[in-house]
C-alpha cells in the first residue's frame, strides 16, 4: 500500500515555516521596542525625581548635622558646575560653615581633603562636605511651561525657585541657588541677612514635561518631594 505523508505532518516533523518563524521575530522585535520605551521612560522618571529626593535628604542632613555640631549648614544646588567633566549636569553639595560666620564664602565650596582639612571643628575653608551630580536632562528652571501648581498649596509658581534669592556677593554668586541651616534646625535663605523660610519651593524640569519639587517650611522643619508626570495647569503632585 503506497502511503504519503500529508503536507500538515511533513510540516510538523520538519519544523517551522518561514512565515511563522517571520511572525515570531516580528513578535520578538515588538516586545524588545516596548520594552526599551519603557526603560526609557522609566530613566527619564528617576532622574527628575532623583533632583527632588537628594535636594530633601541634603536639607535633612544638614539639619542634623548643624544642630548636632552646633554651626551652619549650606544646602547648595550648582547648575553649571565647573568640573572640567563634559556632559556632567548639575550639581547639588553639602557644605558645612566652617568660617561659622553664617555666610557662605567661595573656599567653602572646596571639598575638605583639597584643603587638606580633616577635622570637623575646623574653621578654615574647606567646607564641601559631599556632593551629587544630576543628569543634565535636568533643570532648575520652568523652560517653557509658564507656571506650575505650588506645591505649598499657594498661588501657581512662575519661577522654579520660590524662596528669596542668595546673597550673591557671597559664595553663591549670581547662579548658585540654596538654604542655609542654623544650629536650631531653622531652614533659612541664603541672603545678607537670612531669613527663616516661611514657605518656599524649588522645582525641577527635563525637557519632556516631567517635574520634581520640594517644599520647604523652615520654623518647622518640614521639607517634602514631589513629582509631576506631565506638567499642566491642572495636574497635581504626587508625594514621593
Amino acid at each position: 500500500m503506497n502511503s504519503k505523508s500529508s503536507p500538515r505532518r511533513r510540516r510538523d516533523q520538519g519544523g517551522w515555516s518561514l512565515t511563522e518563524m517571520l511572525a515570531v521575530v516580528a513578535l520578538i522585535g515588538v516586545i524588545t521596542t516596548m520594552s526599551l520605551g519603557a526603560m526609557n521612560e522609566n530613566r527619564r522618571r528617576a532622574a527628575v525625581v532623583e533632583a527632588a529626593r537628594q535636594f530633601r535628604l541634603y536639607v535633612t542632613r544638614a539639619r542634623m548635622q548643624a544642630v548636632y555640631q552646633g554651626r551652619p549648614y549650606f544646602v547648595v544646588f550648582d547648575p553649571d558646575p565647573d568640573t572640567g567633566v563634559t556632559g556632567e549636569g548639575p550639581r547639588i553639595s553639602l557644605v558645612v560653615d566652617t568660617n561659622r560666620n553664617g555666610r557662605l564664602e567661595s573656599d567653602e565650596l572646596q571639598l575638605r581633603w583639597e584643603r587638606g582639612v580633616d577635622d570637623e571643628d575646623s574653621t578654615t575653608g574647606g567646607g564641601l562636605v559631599e556632593f551629587h551630580a544630576l543628569s543634565g536632562a535636568v533643570a532648575l528652571d520652568l523652560r517653557t511651561f509658564g507656571s506650575i501648581t505650588d506645591p505649598n498649596g499657594g498661588t501657581d509658581l512662575t519661577e522654579a525657585w520660590d524662596i528669596e534669592l542668595p546673597d550673591s556677593a557671597a559664595g553663591w554668586g549670581s547662579a548658585r541657588r540654596g538654604v542655609m541651616v542654623n544650629p536650631r534646625g531653622n531652614i533659612m535663605t541664603g541672603e545678607t541677612v537670612p531669613q527663616i523660610i516661611t514657605a518656599g519651593a524649588a522645582v525641577f524640569t527635563d525637557a519632556t514635561g516631567r517635574a520634581s519639587a520640594v517644599s520647604i517650611r523652615g520654623g518647622m522643619g518640614h521639607v517634602r518631594a514631589y513629582y509631576m508626570p506631565e506638567v499642566s495647569s491642572t495636574a497635581d503632585w504626587i508625594k514621593l
